[in-house]
């Protein structure tokens, strides 16, 4: 079993995951919140049955009063008792109908179920069997609490793991709501992994890893016959496994075998990148590698989600007129592994002498390829930052929220706070082990106090790329480069076309109009029922290589970085514009930051569902689309923005909303654009899209008026419909196929 933080614990009570289970409240006829509290207490006699089970999942408990169990553990051991008439009742008005029911005396204890030999159900879907009642509830109570703010649940640690206690929302029926689990795991789980418990004699199963020798053999030779075809590449490989072993990274095995079923072999390959005419590869040890249908990253725990959103990072770095970007150097490598975790991370090398038998290493430290990397380094750099309070100033902050993984990419509004950002970071992570370096600016005299070593040459930094996107340092511009290889397709089929599109690395939508056109051809391709392989018809085919011969146009694209280029407290308002349409076959929302000049700050555009929908509503799922756009972009941006306005063409949809909105002419309308997709060549020309609308750098008298819906825009809104089932007696004399 893997071990997921407090969801999976060893308990004599078994529970079904996310099961919405009714409160139950004993009576002697109907229970409502009662004067008087009951209790069972435990029989004199002793029991010669003892049913042991666990628990795996969590379920939500508004809190039953008294412990029930099932008419089946009752019959299992031997349980005997009075019968009564008893109706349950539970918060929300959940009820079930008057039934008999017997009251029973049994005990709940743990046991050690490691020592017990016990197999274990791997079935999620078990149904529930015994059900704990406040009148049980101290008997598993554990010693340690954690809080969090006034309004957050309390965990509680348990014999049966933790649980949260504390209020439930009930849920919303006017609006769609995602579930909280993944929330609220998160946030227990940073405090857990914060505060460690200590290890219960009853704590979780470590799971029991194969061995996977022969699986890491096998692969080490394909590496070797494909280095052999390469000397290059051969001798940048072993010189990277030689520094691993130089550095201290890695570690001969002195012994064949390891701890039993926590040593695991890790293939690797390596990933080759042509820098400045030199070949460089970075060693990745394949954590996914299957043998006998288990993996090491199977096997990882990945949460707590450390990782700050990458948009977020990108939107920010829009944001100031100057930009700085740097990485860390071999940030996994500088996090080390506990000693008894290494046996899990060996690996097999020979140095390519094929008469030899590979020698058994270990790695010493975090690596590429294990599902948790990231997640380690994030966390030592984020305990870094809570052990040094007092260097965790704000411009340190500001760095650590503005880096994903090892880059940094953070925009300034001054000089000053340059220099504080280039004087105060470096030293701050040295003093964790981490070192900053490939430093690089639009204005790069800022950067002359660091060292030459940690700064690149200037030809180095016309054009390179940050967090997959292409910035102009120089002119400090943002770009597009076509992918490589994207015109040498000779058979064109649906993969081709979906591969080329995967490729087309857009995060901020900014040719959206352009991509659009892309996502829309793969859904006729499935409607029409093509397959993978199949090549594309003429007509389809005719559309697909137009649009691949454009792609080498995308250099023509230069989007200046800045939104605001002087100090912003030289600016008197800024404001947010967000608009949305839909069509027939795409709906999309489009933010602009009103700052003269405007810009375009983000797009995000979606294909239209394949399930006919009528325009209205497509409309609708626009403003969707921008209400969400308007939350994400109120959390990530730190301008101060004054006042927000959504906008969209449809008077209908906004009949149906309340709120910021405002109509605008559909030809002015910016989410137009990427619905119905444009050339690229129409695109680079295209003002209206890159900022806006002429009458919004213009005074506000001067918008577009309000307008009311009208009983012609209501006409076109078909009532919903929606499929029912039913069931019916049907007598078999009325059958009309009886013969």
């Amino acid at each position: 079993m893997r071990q997921r933080g407090w969801r999976t614990h060893h308990l004599l009570t078994e529970t079904a995951p996310n099961r919405r289970t009714p409160q139950p409240k004993p009576s002697d006829t109907s229970i409502t919140p009662p004067a008087k509290k009951t209790r069972s207490e435990p029989s004199e006699e002793t029991s010669t049955r003892v049913l042991l089970a666990y628990t795996r999942g969590s379920a939500r408990i508004h809190g039953a009063e008294t412990t029930l169990v099932t008419e089946e553990v009752a019959r299992a051991l031997n349980l005997v008792g009075t019968s009564e008439t008893v109706t349950v009742k539970g918060i929300g008005g959940i009820q079930c109908a008057p039934t008999v029911a017997r009251r029973v005396r049994f005990r709940l204890s743990p046991v050690d179920t490691n020592q017990s030999g016990l197999p274990e159900e791997e079935d999620e879907k078990l149904p529930i069997h015994v059900l704990i009642g406040v009148d049980s509830y101290g008997q598993f109570l554990g010693e340690k609490i954690l809080r969090g703010n006034p309004t957050d649940p309390v965990a509680i640690e348990t014999t049966l793991g933790w649980v949260l206690f504390g209020p439930v929302n009930p849920p919303s029926t006017s609006q769609y709501r995602r579930p909280h689990g993944t929330d609220t795991e998160k946030v227990l789980g940073t405090r857990i992994h914060r505060h460690p418990a200590p290890r219960r004699q009853n704590g979780p199963r470590r799971v029991q890893l194969p061995d996977n020798y022969t699986l890491a053999e096998r692969r080490l030779r394909s590496v070797e016959r494909s280095l052999m075809k390469d000397p290059v590449k051969q001798r940048e490989y072993s010189a990277v496994i030689n520094e691993y072993l130089r550095q201290g990274w890695a570690e001969e095995v002195t012994t064949q075998t390891g701890q039993p079923g926590k040593s695991w072999y890790l293939p690797h390959h390596a990933v080759y990148k042509n820098t400045d005419g030199q070949l460089k590869s970075r060693i990745v040890f394949d954590g996914s590698a299957k043998y006998a249908g288990v993996s090491l990253n199977d096997n990882l725990e990945t949460d707590p989600n450390l990782q700050t959103d990458l948009i977020g990072i990108l939107l920010r770095f829009r944001q100031y007129r100057i930009a700085v970007q740097a990485d860390i150097e071999k940030m996994y490598l500088q996090v080390g592994l506990r000693i008894d975790d290494r046996d899990a991370c060996r690996f097999l090398w020979r140095d390519c002498k094929t008469d030899t038998p590979p020698r058994r290493y270990r790695l010493t430290r975090v690596c590429f390829g294990l599902a948790c990397s990231s997640y380690l380094a994030l966390n030592v750099l984020k305990a870094h930052a809570e052990l040094n309070p007092g260097e965790n100033n704000q411009t340190v902050k500001l760095a650590l929220s503005n880096m994903y993984v090892d880059d940094l990419v953070v925009s300034c509004d001054g000089e000053a706070e340059v220099r504080d950002l280039i004087h105060r970071v470096p030293v701050f992570l040295r003093k964790g082990g981490f070192h900053l370096k490939r430093w690089t600016c639009n204005q790069v005299t800022l950067l002359d106090t660091l060292p030459r070593e940690d700064v690149p040459e200037h030809g180095k930094r016309e054009l390179g790329k940050t967090l997959g996107i292409y910035w102009g340092k120089d002119e400090d511009i943002l770009t597009f480069q076509p992918p490589a290889n994207s015109t040498a397709l000779f058979h064109h089929t649906k993969r081709q076309m979906l591969s080329l599109a995967t490729r087309m690395y857009d995060p901020l939508g900014y040719i959206a109009p352009f991509t659009g056109q892309i996502k829309v051809l793969p859904q006729s391709l499935w409607t029409a029922g093509i397959d993978w392989e199949t090549p594309l018809s003429p007509g389809v085919e005719r559309r697909w290589r137009d649009w691949m011969e454009q792609l080498e146009m995308l250099p023509k694209i230069r989007i200046p970085r800045a939104w605001i280029l002087y100090p912003v407290n030289l600016v008197r308002r800024i404001e947010l514009h967000i608009f949305g349409d839909a069509s027939q076959t795409a709906y999309a929302a489009c933010a602009y930051i009103r700052v003269e000049p405007m810009d375009l700050v983000i797009s995000k555009n979606r294909v239209a569902p394949l399930k006919q929908i009528s325009l209205p509503r497509l409309e609708l799922m626009a403003a969707l689309l921008c209400a969400r756009l308007k939350g994400y972009l109120d959390k990530e941006l730190t301008l101060p923005i004054q006042e927000t306005f959504c906008w969209s063409d449809s008077r209908v949809a906004l009949a149906w909303i309340k709120g910021c909105w405002r109509n605008c002419p559909t030809k002015e309308n910016r989410a137009d654009i990427p619905n119905r997709g444009c050339s690229l060549e129409t695109l680079i020309n295209s003002a209206l899209w890159w900022h806006g609308p002429q009458w919004l750098i213009q005074s506000r008298e001067n918008w577009p008026e309000e307008t009311e819906a009208t009983t012609d825009d209501h006409q076109h809104v078909v009532a919903e419909q929606r499929a029912v089932k039913s069931l019916r007696d049907v007598n078999p004399s009325d059958c009309v196929l009886q013969g």
